[in-house]
């Protein structure tokens, strides 16, 4: 939050820490410009509110600091780190949002389909329904020759199928192309929401962490143009 005039803009957080600055100053100059004799009490009072006022100082700021962090983050665009990727639920209701794209880029992308795009199961439509109401899918993965047995297992069993299920009944929607080195990182996005995560060779990704970012940030851009330069280079050929 931001308290602005024009083109000035100071946020809240230096408000209140100056705030309480001076009031602790105030009320410390009040200590010592009071005559004990004269008034007994308020040299008690003042060094009471000071003291007060002291404390509240030194928790706003590091309160301050850690606002100071955040801003950092929320300009970056981060929304939030999550620790996995295991979360079915939340996956589900971003395609369920998504409007007019979903870009998806991993290992094998099974998880995805299966999860969201298997036609022999209700609870996992989300993928059908956004096909159904004109989202378009473009799913990246690395041709079979970069896939290890497990990962190549999945995309021939999984991947493949469910995909060429959908894409016989979406042709215009849905694409799959195969990239032709290693994955090296995972990303799925919709029309506000970029996730962005790391591709280890030994570890699944949804055990993975992962960043979420803002659609629009300086942060996604890149995986954003990284990914429109692999697509229009990539095969249809796995």
């Amino acid at each position: 939050m931001q308290i602005s005039s024009g083109q000035f803009k100071v946020p809240y957080y230096w408000i209140s820490l100056g705030g309480t600055l001076l009031l602790t100053l105030f009320f410390l100059w009040m200590y010592f410009k009071t005559d004990i004799n004269v008034s007994p009490k308020l040299p008690t009072l003042y060094a009471g509110l000071s003291t007060g006022f002291l404390i509240a100082f030194l928790q706003l700021c590091v309160a301050v600091l850690e606002a100071i962090k955040l801003t950092k983050y929320e300009s970056m665009g981060v929304l939030e780190i999550r620790e996995n990727r295991r979360e079915e639920a939340y996956y589900k209701k971003l395609i369920q949002e998504a409007k007019s794209e979903i870009k998806v880029v991993g290992v094998t992308a099974s998880r995805f389909m299966e999860d969201f795009g298997n036609d022999d199961n209700a609870s996992t439509k989300a993928l059908i329904n956004a096909l159904a109401r004109g989202v378009v899918v473009k799913i990246l993965i690395p041709k079979h020759a970069h896939q290890s047995a497990a990962s190549l297992h999945k995309v021939q069993s999984l991947t493949i199928p469910l995909y060429e299920n959908l894409r016989g009944k979406y042709p215009d929607n849905i694409f799959l192309k195969y990239f032709d080195h290693i994955a090296a990182q995972s990303m799925v996005s919709t029309d506000d929401i970029c996730i962005v995560g790391p591709v280890f060779g030994n570890k699944e990704s949804k055990f993975t962490p992962s960043i979420v970012l803002t659609r629009n940030s300086t942060f996604a851009q890149p995986y954003f143009s990284n990914f429109e330069s692999e697509w229009s280079s990539a095969s249809d050929e796995p």
